[in-house]
């Protein structure tokens, strides 16, 4: 019993702590979105992407910096994974539009 509740406690120690980091780097790569530098965006995003796919809104951005790349076919297919694990994806392309 005594075990069960260590791991569980480790567990979620260990997942609030990737969580943090995630949006950590998130907000790094937004900087960079935001000033225009979308090169450096785009390889932050995308390393955050190879590390947590379903994370959506670090997805978004990252479609949106392969568009400012001319990678349409990039873009695309990261629109569609957004679009397939999240029903609400008209909700969110607009709320992270305006972010």
């Amino acid at each position: 019993m005594k075990k069960t509740i260590i791991s569980t406690l480790l567990l979620f120690f260990f997942i609030t702590l990737f969580a943090q980091r995630s949006e950590k780097e998130f907000k790094k790569a937004h900087v960079y979105y935001t000033y225009g530098e979308y090169d450096v965006a785009l390889k932050l995003h995308y390393a955050l992407y190879k590390r947590d796919s379903l994370y959506v809104k670090n997805n978004y951005y990252l479609g949106i910096c392969y568009l400012e790349a001319m990678q349409n076919e990039k873009a695309l297919n990261i629109f569609q994974k957004i679009k397939f694990f999240r029903t609400d994806y008209k909700k969110i392309f607009l709320e992270y539009d305006f972010y």
